[in-house]
């Protein structure tokens, strides 16, 4: 019988990341194309890597709402976790769709591991509103995909303006459900609550849902968006071209570009411009590896400066 739960990675210390990939197709694509960005950065950071393969309650595959979405498991892995790898005291549950950078940060080190802490992302870049990154991808989706995509979708909202339409009431930013980070016992008892809630007050957004539940009962350590840095604000902030100019292997500088800066990228929904995530991983295994490389440590160092007089460029 294959394990619900694959450690697929053990840890060097008490930490994991948790990636929920259920149905063989789906779990093929993962491999091919997020695993090996996940398995570096793991190994580089000494984290264990669980994979969440089938429906912990099975029963539930063809009932609603969790026939919605398999992914809905991700609820039950904690408690799961908590009784078949005790040796992980604190989980960050990512999804199968985020990208970790070959040189990104460790996600732990930079959170608050206290009890009754969780640890979501900000949702959006510093200086950069939800509202005004949302119309600006409306506006590129509307010109080069879909001619009636709306402008005043929640897309271009705000996050009050989705809170009041939807009738939740909880404050601060919506963290979305692809980062998660906390300890296993609070995952583990809060998993369980929220997903026996689900029948009676799932909405379709299970990320409202989950962060209305967090604030009632936790704090919330907001992370910098680095950690969830998200590939279609990226495009539409700084590279719009990319709607109109169709190359893969432009595409795939952007990518590497944008991994140089931020510790994880997620490629959220289905639309085009999210295409190029189906050409990963992303490794730098090619000539520019060298200077992303050189790039971070030198960005890392302290160096005394010194003066040169004026540079001129020579040929």
């Amino acid at each position: 019988m294959k394990p619900i739960i694959e450690e697929t990675i053990i840890g060097k210390s008490d930490r994991a990341l948790v990636v929920t990939v259920i149905g063989e197709d789906y779990l093929k694509f993962f491999r091919k194309v997020s695993m090996p960005n996940f398995e570096h950065y793991c190994q580089a950071h000494g984290l264990g890597l669980l994979l969440l393969k089938d429906y912990i309650r099975p029963k539930d595959a063809n009932c609603h709402p969790y026939s919605l979405d398999p992914g809905y498991q991700r609820l039950l892995a904690p408690s799961l976790i908590q009784k078949l790898f005790p040796h992980y005291k604190f989980i960050c549950d990512i999804d199968a769709d985020c990208l970790p950078s070959p040189y990104g940060r460790d996600i732990f080190d930079n959170s608050n591991l206290s009890p009754r802490v969780i640890n979501v992302v900000m949702p959006t870049p510093i200086n950069n509103s939800r509202q005004q990154l949302g119309k600006r991808l409306a506006l590129l989706r509307k010109f080069f995909h879909f001619a009636d995509f709306p402008l005043d979708s929640l897309l271009s909202g705000s996050d009050d303006d989705e809170k009041y339409l939807l009738g939740f009431k909880y404050k601060g930013p919506i963290s979305t459900l692809g980062t998660c980070l906390g300890s296993v016992d609070d995952l583990s008892v809060s998993g369980l609550d929220l997903y026996k809630g689900m029948e009676k007050k799932f909405s379709g957004y299970l990320q409202n849902y989950r962060n209305e539940y967090y604030e009632n009962i936790f704090e919330i350590n907001y992370l910098p968006y680095e950690f969830q840095a998200i590939w279609n604000y990226e495009v539409a902030l700084n590279y719009p071209f990319l709607f109109f100019e169709k190359n893969t292997d432009l595409e795939r500088n952007c990518v590497e570009a944008v991994l140089s800066r931020v510790d994880m990228l997620h490629f959220a929904g289905s639309w085009p411009e999210n295409d190029v995530f189906k050409t990963g991983p992303f490794l730098f295994e090619d000539s520019k590896s060298s200077f992303y490389h050189s790039l971070t440590d030198y960005l890392c160092d302290e160096i005394e400066i010194k003066s040169y007089g004026r540079l001129k460029f020579q040929k």
